[in-house]
């Protein structure tokens, strides 16, 4: 798998080259074809670059994924990065492990919002949908009890708060219901939840 990172200055910065050993680095303002199999990774400094940038370089590079890494990730630019075409938005100072993963994601064809973001869609949907409701009636009662924490939105902190237990049992406990519900994420717990509605 190659890595193209675009950014203004003629650098990667050091959590990049530690999760791409391999990766090349150009100037956004000269888009290039990149050879299929490429993560194209965009760093942008202000959300309006991106309605000049990425039309063009989605359009240069039909079906390879681009995500941008924005120095000041906020809602409106994750959005807008995902309306125009890009498949993951992540702040540019994120991990190593992160930037793997986020790789990982978007090349199976996912999207990556990141963990608060997705948090916020989650609570949003999930409001809009009787959660409490269709979660009770598809959720054994400690299942439920969890599924619905997970589907406000809520971080481990809250919910282990919540439930009275150690933060440290939460990730277990979130991936023991992910497997007894025959989900991977919050999202597909949220779809699984309103289909039994």
């Amino acid at each position: 798998m190659h890595h193209f990172f675009l950014n203004e200055t003629d650098r990667l910065f050091p959590t990049w080259q530690e999760a791409f050993p391999n990766a090349r680095f150009a100037s956004p303002k000269q888009p290039k074809d990149s050879p299929q199999g490429t993560t194209i990774w965009l760093r942008s400094t202000a959300t309006d670059e991106l309605n000049s940038l990425l039309p063009a370089l989605c359009g240069n590079n039909p079906g390879l994924p681009l995500v941008v890494l924005a120095d000041e990730p906020d809602a409106a630019g994750a959005f807008q990065a995902i309306a125009l075409g890009a498949a993951g938005y992540c702040n540019s100072r994120a991990a190593p492990e992160v930037l793997r993963t986020i790789a990982r994601v978007v090349r199976e064809g996912g999207l990556w919002l990141g963990q608060n973001m997705m948090r916020r869609i989650l609570g949003t949907l999930a409001h809009r949908l009787d959660t409490a409701q269709t979660v009770d009636s598809h959720f054994a009662a400690d299942d439920a009890r969890l599924a619905r924490l997970v589907l406000q939105g809520r971080n481990y902190e809250d919910i282990a708060q919540e439930l009275g237990v150690p933060e440290a049992v939460i990730p277990h406990s979130v991936s023991a219901l992910f497997s007894r519900a025959g989900v991977q994420d919050c999202l597909q717990l949220l779809l699984k939840a309103g289909q039994t509605a």
